[in-house]
């Protein structure tokens, strides 16, 4: 219910930095919007395997504890490929080949006041999450820290944009660098957690089969 609850402010998200790479277009804000709609459709998935099961309660444990693990899969493998995405966005900047214009303040101001009221959402949205033990609040917990470190990424960015008087390009890319990294080990070892509950799950099947 948090996380239904939560994507139309994501989509709120996606359209208020949609608008921000309107106004100062650069991969590095790209970056940030391509990774904010990778998120969303995360925790869509998580929301209508959840209600799928809810519909289908007769569905036999060994369909569902699949479909389940599946769909968890699929949730990292798209938390990878954005992270992934986000890097790629980040690495020139390290270079000197791309340069973030300076915001205009008013813009910097709402840009952090907005980054920090979605990152205190997530983190309260991921500490509620984790009173449920299913996979899907996993992943909607594991989503939730990977949005949080990358709005630490561009609330860095706006504050520096009008607090530091020189070029704050490279600092930028390195924090990019830095969270995106830890976002891509976030969704390998979403892919990792897969595979090790897909394979005890088989073990215990046989096992009980044999029994």
């Amino acid at each position: 219910m948090i996380a239904a609850l939560s994507i139309p402010g994501k989509l709120l998200a996606v359209a208020w930095r949609v608008a921000v790479y309107i106004f100062s277009p650069s991969l590095f804000v790209l970056g940030f919007v391509q990774f904010s709609v990778g998120i969303g459709v995360g925790k869509f998935l998580a929301v209508a395997h959840h209600r799928t099961r809810r519909l289908r309660p007769s569905v036999e444990p060994a369909d569902r504890v699949d479909g389940e693990v599946t769909r968890y899969r699929w949730i990292g493998v798209v938390l990878v490929v954005v992270s992934v995405l986000f890097l790629l966005s980040v690495i020139p900047m390290l270079y000197g080949a791309e340069h973030v214009d300076p915001y205009n303040p008013l813009v910097a101001v709402l840009i952090a006041t907005f980054t920090t009221v979605e990152f205190i959402v997530a983190l309260r949205a991921s500490i509620a999450a984790r009173r449920i033990g299913s996979l899907m609040s996993h992943a909607i917990r594991q989503l939730n820290l990977a949005n949080s470190l990358i709005l630490v990424v561009l609330t860095q960015s706006a504050i520096m944009s009008f607090a530091y008087d020189g070029d704050a390009s490279f600092s930028n890319g390195l924090s990019g660098l830095f969270f995106g990294s830890i976002c891509v080990g976030i969704g390998v070892l979403m892919l990792v957690r897969a595979r090790v509950r897909s394979v005890a799950f088989a073990a215990r099947s046989r096992g009980a089969a044999s029994g």
